[in-house]
């Protein structure tokens, strides 16, 4: 007697690290779509589900099954509770026997999920899955095939609610549940172990690379390829291996960022918020969403990375705006806030924010409003705790071990040795006031040396800079580039505005001259200049060509200073302040108790 063979494919929108992950673009068509294209080459399923929930923001999944010419099922129990929506699915569609599919994993492989449907057929059994081989790991994954009995058998046993929202839990903790049947795949793969599903940004553009090298409209990209892809390029593991995958007992949390930039205030604040979210993310399962005033080209950098983004009015203020993060936190189910204000909080912004019983994190920010929250960061290395922090009943952290820097600037790089020095200028995401013009005026007339000229995003200036660099051989100008610290390995010596680049130049060991932005930053680069890793010229408004002149050429000329400074610079930071923040974050509610 035949068996009806359904395919349930597990779909949602509100994937809480990278929500919209199943509908997100790879080659022109949606993620989900790859997955449905592999299952219709399976000849054995009869017919293929979309499993998603009765949430709203899931219709749209309705709609696509509709487009696909596939059925579709809302569960409208717990959007949670993985385990049920199985059931009811395979119950409803009046399955023998169920291929359950992750619709998180455009890789799932037709052949192999053959083989799993024949072995339960022949062995009898109630669950087919991959086997391992001598120790290796197989690179399948997102697929696993049950008889809905079997299965039912998951449904009864599953109690714990961690048990309830992974498909395999309940099997790990009763590993004798079921009758199973493993099957061994071919020796190519268990050739890489390397993560082939998507759970972050990262593991998108690691897909998004492989698909576009490999892919082919009207076919399916093919597992055996993807390997021998890998084994003749591996750099292509570095996009995600560093991704953590989520183990049973990890908890998802939610993290709000509430956090300004722009031409006027600079994007370093901006920068190190998203250094930090995209650490939460990949390797703490955290959901983030930021709050920002100013839509523009700011909120549209967030969500490039993949983040939400609140744009709260640029006029609204205090108790307003306190009150408006409060009802966004509630709603997004947030477990923590972070604020990374340069303006300084009152004490009665963070009271109401501490209403929502949500852990309050106040990131470098030295007003009276922050000896309220529940942790204060400052992840720098020049700041000093004055007097008042000694009353401070809360946990403070601060200090060179703290600097949060992004990915690419953890790695130690092999120091390079140019036969001609290289100038680099880089005056961060605005540079409103156009100092690269200035800087770029007092060091063209310096003899044998290239300069290399990075300008961000938002420098409105462009064509001059480009008209100043043309009339000169030596000048190369780039805008708004992807990986900054390949720039920084080729530089003899940085100018930089004093912030989150000064510390991004110390640690990779490039020797600095940094001006402040405003009367503050002036202090602070003083002080910072001070570990001996770059030069401080003072308040912008005070500093004219002749003294950036004076300073590039004494430290052009004295090498055994830069050579000092670099190793200052690399002694001084390790890269792995994300790190920390994040596990203080991540470890909070211990942290207070």
């Amino acid at each position: 007697m035949k068996r009806k063979v359904v395919a349930i494919v597990l779909a949602r929108m509100n994937s809480t690290r990278l929500p919209g992950k199943v509908l997100m673009d790879i080659c022109g068509r949606p993620m989900l779509g790859h997955i449905i294209d592999r299952l219709k080459k399976v000849r054995l399923i009869d017919e293929i589900i979309l499993a998603t929930t009765s949430q709203k923001e899931d219709e749209v999944l309705l709609d696509f099954a509709k487009e696909e010419e596939i059925k579709s099922f809302a569960y409208e129990g717990d959007p949670e509770d993985v385990v049920a929506r199985i059931r009811e699915a395979g119950e409803k569609f009046k399955a023998d026997i169920m291929v359950n599919v992750n619709g998180d994993c455009p890789l799932i492989h037709p052949p192999v999920i053959e083989q799993l449907i024949k072995a339960l057929v022949e062995h009898d059994a109630e669950m087919s899955t991959v086997a391992n081989l001598d120790g290796k790991k197989v690179i399948h994954g997102g697929v696993n095939v049950f008889t809905l009995k079997g299965w039912q058998k998951v449904d009864e046993n599953s109690t714990e609610l961690y048990q309830r929202q992974n498909t395999t839990a309940c099997l790990l903790d009763y590993p004798d549940l079921l009758k199973k049947v493993e099957v061994k795949d071919k020796p190519i793969f268990y050739q890489i172990n390397h993560r082939i599903w998507v759970d972050t940004p990262a593991d998108l553009e690691f897909m998004r690379e492989v698909y576009k090298r490999l892919y082919k409209p009207g076919k399916i990209v093919n597992l055996e390829d993807v390997i021998h892809l890998l084994e003749k390029h591996p750099d292509l593991m570095e996009i995600n291996s560093h991704v953590r995958q989520k183990g049973l007992r990890d908890k998802s949390r939610k993290v709000v960022f509430r956090v300004d930039g722009d031409e006027k205030v600079g994007m370093g604040h901006i920068v190190r918020c998203l250094a930090l979210a995209t650490e939460l993310q990949e390797r703490y399962f955290c959901g983030v969403s930021f709050i920002i005033k100013g839509e523009g080209g700011i909120a549209e950098m967030i969500r490039e990375k993949g983040f939400k983004v609140e744009v709260l009015p640029s006029r609204m203020l205090g108790e307003d705006e306190a009150k408006r993060i409060v009802d966004f936190s509630r709603d997004y189910g947030a477990n923590r806030i972070i604020l990374d204000l340069k303006d300084e909080v009152s004490p009665e912004y963070i009271f109401k924010l501490r209403k929502t019983n949500i852990p309050v994190i106040s990131m470098d920010n030295n007003g009276e409003g922050a000896f309220f929250a529940d942790v204060n960061i400052f992840p720098v290395a020049h700041f000093i705790p004055d007097n008042r922090w000694k009353k401070y009943r809360g946990k403070l952290y601060y200090g060179p071990e703290y600097v949060i820097l992004r990915r690419e600037f953890r790695k130690d790089y092999p120091p390079l040795d140019n036969k001609t020095p290289n100038i680099l200028i880089t005056m961060g995401g605005s540079d409103r006031e156009n100092l690269t013009r200035k800087i770029l005026q007092a060091t063209l007339s310096i003899p044998d040396v290239r300069i290399t000229v990075i300008l961000g995003r938002f420098f409105t200036y462009y064509s001059e800079i480009r008209q100043m660099a043309a009339r000169k051989g030596n000048i190369d100008v780039y805008r708004d580039v992807q990986n900054i610290a390949e720039f920084m390995l080729r530089a003899d010596l940085a100018i930089t505005y004093f912030g989150v680049t000064a510390y991004e130049l110390a640690k990779m060991g490039v020797p600095a001259i940094v001006i402040a932005h405003s009367e503050r930053d002036k202090i602070n680069a003083e002080r910072f200049s001070k570990y001996g890793t770059c030069i401080s010229l003072g308040y912008f408004k005070e500093v004219n060509e002749k003294k950036i002149y004076s300073a590039t050429r004494r430290l052009l000329g004295d090498k055994k200073l830069r050579e000092k400074m670099s190793k200052n610079g690399k002694k001084l930071l390790d890269g792995k302040g994300s790190e920390r923040v994040a596990r203080i974050i991540v470890d909070i509610d211990k942290r207070l108790q």
